[in-house]
């Protein structure tokens, strides 16, 4: 994590977890390399942020879910990428360790 940019974030509530890291350049190829590699194979996206572990199931990935957003505002820019989804079969089945 690159601590001079960084603003990191971890808000928990019973029903909700958020974790924000800045990523360094390595980092960020790091993860963009293993989201491509599964979507390539098929597999699951296995991640970690701050030390916390995660996953994208594989049909995440293989049913368009992946939204890209871009936004600016008085010279302000923002692009972002986000993958979004429901887990049926278990009520907190993202299992962030």
């Amino acid at each position: 994590m690159n601590e001079e940019n960084s603003t990191p974030t971890h808000e928990s509530t019973p029903q909700k977890m958020k974790i924000k890291e800045a990523l360094s350049t390595q980092e960020l190829k790091t993860l963009l390399s293993g989201w491509l590699t599964a979507l390539e194979e098929e597999k699951d996206f296995a991640f970690e942020i701050k030390g916390h572990s995660g996953y994208v199931p594989k049909k995440v990935l293989s049913n368009n879910t992946t939204m890209g957003e871009f936004e600016f505002k008085d010279g302000e820019y923002e692009f972002e990428l986000e993958l979004k989804w429901k887990d049926d079969s278990a009520k907190d089945s993202q299992k962030l360790s």
